[in-house]
């Protein structure tokens, strides 16, 4: 065989495998991954410093789908100082929100909330308390 020959088929056998590199790298994004979820509840942390407890969804392709959202509020009593956390449960807002899409990108972490948790016995009572 011909050097020439050689050059033609080490140029076709490299564009050939940078196609294949690259069509494979398009379809393991990040947002493919399914996370092992292993309780009811998770925390998600934001990139901005907020969290929210609430159940997640993977099935939305670059977002995170979060349903029976909780977060903490904090509030200080003014004769005391003290600040009091409460946790709060979304959907008493003006716009009744029953579920929240959050951009993966801005996600930093999830974490499980376990059943032996402040958070679970906190949210199992407000549960309870709506019956």
């Amino acid at each position: 065989m011909t050097r020439h020959f050689h050059q033609r088929l080490f140029y076709l056998l490299t564009i050939g495998m940078s196609a294949f590199l690259i069509a494979g790298c398009g379809s393991s994004r990040p947002q493919d991954f399914k996370l092992p979820l292993t309780t009811p509840y998770q925390a998600v942390f934001l990139d901005n410093g907020q969290f929210f407890y609430g159940k997640v969804d993977q099935s939305l392709s670059g977002f995170l789908l979060l349903t029976d959202i909780y977060y903490i509020q904090g509030s200080q009593d003014p004769e005391t100082n003290q600040v009091k956390n409460i946790l709060i449960q979304r959907g008493k807002e003006w716009h009744s929100p029953d579920r929240m899409f959050l951009n993966l990108r801005h996600v930093v972490a999830i974490e499980p909330v376990t059943s032996t948790s402040e958070v679970a016995r906190l949210i199992e009572k407000q549960t309870n308390s709506e019956k």
